[in-house]
This record gives C-alpha cells, structure tokens and sequence, in this order.
C-alpha cells in the first residue's frame, strides 16, 4: 500500500484561473471576495533529519518520510494559544476584554478565520487580549463552554462568557461583537 503513490502534483494556487474563494450565490456575504495570497497551496515537509545530498526533485520528497501539509496552519502561530494549565490565568482572571477562538488543526473552516483573528489581535492591541485554544488539545475547555461546532470565537469580560460567535464570519461580524464589551 505504501508504493502505490509514488508522486504527488499539486497546483499552487497562484497557478490557478482564481487564487480567491468565489461567493455562493444567494448568500448574505455573495458580495465579498477572499483572497488569501500569502498562502500558495501545499507543501511536501519532510520528515526526515536532513542529508548533505540534495535530493533532485519534490518526488522522492513525497516518498516515506515525508508529509504534505497546508501552508494555512501556520497562521495559528501569531495569536497564542491557551491550553487547561494557562486557562483560569491568562483568560478568567484577566482585567480587559479577552477574545479566544476555539479551533482544531483539520477544521477547514478554522484555516479561513485565522487570518482575520490575527487582524483583529493587531487591530486592538492593548485593549483587547487574544487567544487561540486548540479544542483537540484542549477538550475540558471546549467541553466546559458546549462547544459543538469550529470555529467558534468567544468574548469573555471579567471571567464571564460575554458572546459567542459560530463559524467563520465576515470581520465586521466579529468586530462588531468586539465592539459591544470594550
């Protein structure tokens, strides 16, 4: 079973007609358009310690040893994230407004809010905390506040759950949930 892909092509996505999510007609967000250039599709990651003789091409990258991964994942890195031991100091006992995004590394869904998570920690800095839990790392959390579905981003104010939003919404959506606790 392991000889049976030898190779794998994938387009980047900068090869494609559109490097952009086309709207669905009749939704209530047809009229804007998502590009994500920074991402350029997948990536062979090897597995691997690195050899001093260079491999000739991404195939034998593709062979045993090797990984393909999408190069979204790595946004979750800008936000911090928050696991059970951290928890009750950096969220429940903090003094200002805290936003944290329940997320799991599979949810497609969860790839597409990152960046616009990460926009917002930017956007209110100092007035805003944000957080990331990894509900697959996390599980009494998520459980604790019935997540069911991901992505969902919740605001907590002086250890309360203030709001919670479900799916991978506009910006405006969320900043206007922001907006409401600050």
């Amino acid at each position: 079973m392991a000889g049976v892909l030898e190779t794998l092509t994938v387009p980047r996505a900068a090869s494609l007609p559109s490097a952009s999510l086309a709207p669905i007609p009749g939704s209530p967000f047809s009229t804007s358009r998502i590009r994500f250039s920074e991402f350029r599709g997948l990536k062979i990651q090897s597995t691997r310690p690195s050899s001093s003789a260079s491999l000739s091409s991404n195939a034998r990258l593709a062979r045993r040893g090797s990984r393909i991964v999408c190069e979204a994942q790595d946004t979750a890195l800008v936000v911090p994230p928050v696991k059970d031991d951290t928890w009750q100091s950096l969220v429940l006992d903090c003094d200002s407004p805290v936003l944290v995004e329940f997320w799991a590394p599979w949810c497609g869904p969860c790839r597409i809010i990152h960046p616009v998570i990460d926009e917002l920690a930017k956007e209110y800095a100092g007035k805003l905390k944000c957080y990331k839990v990894n509900t697959d790392d996390s599980p009494g959390i998520a459980t604790k506040y019935g997540i069911r579905s991901i992505p969902t981003v919740m605001i907590f104010k002086n250890g309360e759950k203030k709001d919670a939003v479900i799916g991978a919404v506009p910006k405006q959506v969320l900043t206007t949930s922001i907006e409401k606790f600050l």
